[in-house]
């Protein structure tokens, strides 16, 4: 990636403080994973429809496997386990109750 491709000339990049370089490459990092999650993962897709329409229904939401995924599980077993998954879907969340939960 240069500069460039964040819509900076390489001289004004170059005048940044690293604070706001490693900020600008942060947020290069996490649109590009949004734009990989919404391409190629089809409940999130479909969350952000809800979400869309609904108009912000949640707080929070966190996307659901049966069985579950322990946080502790290597990256090879989270993948095998995602793939085996009985269900999967998403939990949104308000204050009060459980807003939605599908697939």
């Amino acid at each position: 990636m240069t500069p460039e491709d964040f819509g900076w000339s390489r001289e004004a990049f170059d005048n940044l403080t690293d604070f706001e370089k490693n900020e600008l490459v942060q947020d290069w990092g996490i649109g590009l994973e949004v734009e990989a999650e919404l391409t190629y993962n089809p409940v999130a897709l479909r969350a952000a429809e809800v979400w869309d329409v609904a108009g912000g229904i949640s707080d929070s939401f966190r996307f659901l496997t049966f069985p579950e995924i322990p946080d502790e599980a290597s990256i090879e077993t989270r993948i095998r386990m995602i793939r085996n998954a009985l269900y999967e879907g998403i939990l949104f969340r308000s204050r009060r109750a459980i807003v939605a939960r599908f697939p």
